[in-house]
C-alpha cells in the first residue's frame, strides 16, 4: 500500500517546479546592446509659457500712478520698502493709513492739489519717520527708518 505524501513533500515539489521560471536571465552585454550606429533621442528645448504678462515695477511715484492707477495727476503714492517694518501714514484728518512691508499705495483728493502734508511713523516702535510735504505724482519710498521723494 502506497503511503499518501505529505503536506510538506508536495509543497516542497511544487516549489522545485517553479524555482525554474523565476532564475535571473542570462546577463546582457552592455557593449553590444548600445553601438555608436544606434540613433538615440534626441533632447528638445521645451519653452514654458502662458498668458500672463508681467509689468515692470514702478521705478518711481509717477511711474506707479501712471501704471498702477492709470492716473496722470492728483496722485499722492507712497512705497514701503522695509522687508521687516509696517508703516503707518497719516494726514491732516489724523486716521492711519497702513502700508505693509514692501508694498505700494496712492492717495487721491476730489480736489487737486500740488502737495499735502503727511506724516509717516514706524509701527514697530512708533517713530515719527517723516512730517512734511507729500509732492503729487512724486509721493514717497520709506523704509522704515527714513523716507525721501519717491523720484
Amino acid at each position: 500500500m502506497m503511503k499518501s505524501k505529505t503536506l510538506y513533500q508536495r509543497l516542497s515539489i511544487s516549489l522545485l517546479a517553479i524555482v525554474p521560471i523565476i532564475a535571473a536571465p542570462a546577463p546582457i552585454n552592455v557593449n553590444s546592446a548600445v553601438s555608436p550606429s544606434t540613433p538615440r533621442a534626441k533632447h528638445t528645448t521645451r519653452r514654458l509659457s502662458n498668458n500672463f504678462s508681467i509689468a515692470s515695477m514702478p521705478k518711481t511715484g509717477a511711474d506707479y500712478c501712471i501704471q498702477e492707477q492709470n492716473v496722470t495727476k492728483n496722485c499722492f503714492p507712497f512705497q514701503n520698502t522695509s522687508s521687516t517694518v509696517y508703516i503707518n501714514i497719516s494726514f491732516s484728518d489724523g486716521i492711519l493709513h497702513g502700508l505693509p512691508m514692501q508694498r505700494m499705495r496712492s492717495f487721491h483728493l476730489t480736489q487737486y492739489t500740488k502737495s499735502i502734508s503727511a506724516a509717516i511713523f514706524n509701527s514697530a516702535n512708533n517713530n515719527k519717520i517723516y512730517d512734511g510735504p507729500v509732492q503729487d505724482m512724486v509721493g514717497l519710498t520709506c523704509d522704515g527708518d527714513q523716507c525721501r521723494p519717491w523720484k
